[in-house]
């Protein structure tokens, strides 16, 4: 089911730790982003996906040693 504002379980594509806490990898039509679990299925609009939240995930996935691409 599209989600035009939220985060569903489709979504997500793996979980990641940063910092000691657990954040979830997720990806929609404008690319990928990092979310919390308190967003995923729920009837709420997930501020991560929003232009200004995506601004370091690049960066935040290369210090994780994934590839951004």
């Amino acid at each position: 089911m599209y989600n035009r504002f939220g985060t569903d379980a489709d979504m997500v594509i793996q979980p990641v730790q940063e910092n000691g806490q657990e954040f979830l990898l997720a990806i929609d039509d404008k690319g990928l982003y990092i979310t919390s679990s308190v967003y995923v299925g729920k009837s709420k609009a997930d501020p991560n996906r929003y232009t200004a939240a995506r601004a370091n995930v690049a960066d935040r996935l290369k210090a994780l040693g994934l590839d951004p691409v």
